[in-house]
Protein backbone atom coordinates (compact mmCIF):
# COMPACT_ATOMS: atom_id res chain seq x y z
CA UNK A 1 0.00 0.00 0.00
CA UNK A 2 1.56 3.27 -1.01
CA UNK A 3 2.14 6.22 1.59
CA UNK A 4 -0.13 8.11 -0.14
CA UNK A 5 -3.23 5.84 -0.30
CA UNK A 6 -6.62 7.47 0.56
CA UNK A 7 -8.02 7.08 4.25
CA UNK A 8 -10.48 5.26 3.62
CA UNK A 9 -8.37 2.38 1.68
CA UNK A 10 -6.00 2.62 4.80
CA UNK A 11 -8.72 2.13 7.23
CA UNK A 12 -10.14 -1.00 4.73
CA UNK A 13 -6.53 -2.65 4.66
CA UNK A 14 -6.42 -2.68 8.60
CA UNK A 15 -10.04 -4.04 8.91
CA UNK A 16 -9.20 -7.03 6.45
CA UNK A 17 -6.16 -7.62 8.82
CA UNK A 18 -7.82 -7.50 11.72
CA UNK A 19 -10.66 -10.52 9.93
CA UNK A 20 -7.27 -12.10 9.50
CA UNK A 21 -6.89 -11.34 5.69
CA UNK A 22 -3.45 -10.23 3.82
CA UNK A 23 -3.96 -7.09 1.69
CA UNK A 24 -0.77 -4.95 2.07
CA UNK A 25 3.09 -6.17 1.43
CA UNK A 26 5.28 -7.53 3.99
CA UNK A 27 6.90 -3.86 4.08
CA UNK A 28 3.79 -1.94 4.84
CA UNK A 29 1.81 -4.42 6.62
CA UNK A 30 1.62 -3.71 11.00
CA UNK A 31 3.95 -5.07 12.99
CA UNK A 32 2.62 -7.71 16.02
CA UNK A 33 3.91 -5.04 18.00
CA UNK A 34 2.61 -2.31 16.06
CA UNK A 35 -0.80 -3.69 16.26
CA UNK A 36 -0.42 -4.49 20.22
CA UNK A 37 -0.03 -0.80 20.56
CA UNK A 38 -2.95 0.24 18.56
CA UNK A 39 -5.01 -2.29 20.73
CA UNK A 40 -3.46 -0.53 24.41
CA UNK A 41 -4.55 2.44 22.54
CA UNK A 42 -7.60 1.61 21.96
CA UNK A 43 -8.08 0.68 25.30
CA UNK A 44 -7.53 4.11 26.28
CA UNK A 45 -4.00 3.54 27.46
CA UNK A 46 -1.06 6.51 27.72
CA UNK A 47 2.21 6.04 26.38
CA UNK A 48 3.57 5.56 29.38
CA UNK A 49 1.04 2.55 30.75
CA UNK A 50 1.92 1.01 27.44
CA UNK A 51 5.30 0.98 28.06
CA UNK A 52 5.29 -0.40 31.70
CA UNK A 53 2.39 -3.11 30.32
CA UNK A 54 4.60 -4.14 27.61
CA UNK A 55 7.91 -3.96 29.58
CA UNK A 56 9.87 -1.77 26.89
CA UNK A 57 11.06 2.03 27.72
CA UNK A 58 8.28 5.48 26.44
CA UNK A 59 11.10 6.24 24.04
CA UNK A 60 9.98 2.86 22.12
CA UNK A 61 6.63 3.17 22.66
CA UNK A 62 7.40 6.69 20.65
CA UNK A 63 9.20 5.44 18.39
CA UNK A 64 6.24 2.61 17.20
CA UNK A 65 3.68 5.42 17.74
CA UNK A 66 6.08 7.39 15.04
CA UNK A 67 6.14 4.41 12.83
CA UNK A 68 2.50 4.21 13.01
CA UNK A 69 1.48 7.57 12.04
CA UNK A 70 3.83 7.49 8.97
CA UNK A 71 2.38 4.05 8.16
CA UNK A 72 -1.48 5.13 8.99
CA UNK A 73 -0.83 8.43 7.79
CA UNK A 74 -2.44 10.09 11.46
CA UNK A 75 -1.13 13.37 12.84
CA UNK A 76 -0.87 12.30 16.16
CA UNK A 77 -1.89 9.99 18.73
CA UNK A 78 -5.30 10.83 19.00
CA UNK A 79 -6.01 10.15 16.14
CA UNK A 80 -4.16 6.76 15.94
CA UNK A 81 -6.52 6.02 18.89
CA UNK A 82 -9.35 7.05 16.79
CA UNK A 83 -8.51 5.00 13.70
CA UNK A 84 -8.37 2.42 15.90
CA UNK A 85 -11.43 2.01 17.46
CA UNK A 86 -13.06 2.49 13.99
CA UNK A 87 -11.38 -0.05 12.73
CA UNK A 88 -12.57 -2.85 15.69
CA UNK A 89 -9.59 -2.66 17.96
CA UNK A 90 -11.22 -4.08 21.66
CA UNK A 91 -11.50 -1.02 23.93
CA UNK A 92 -11.99 -3.83 27.06
CA UNK A 93 -8.80 -4.96 28.43
CA UNK A 94 -9.12 -8.65 29.50
CA UNK A 95 -6.56 -8.18 32.15
CA UNK A 96 -8.54 -5.11 33.77
CA UNK A 97 -10.62 -6.06 37.16
CA UNK A 98 -13.75 -4.66 37.35
CA UNK A 99 -15.01 -3.95 40.94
Amino acid sequence: MEKTADPEEILGAIRAVLRGETLVPPEESLTAREEEILRLLAQGLRLGEIAEKLGISSKTVESHLERLKEKLRCKSVPELRALALRCGFPTDSPSRETS
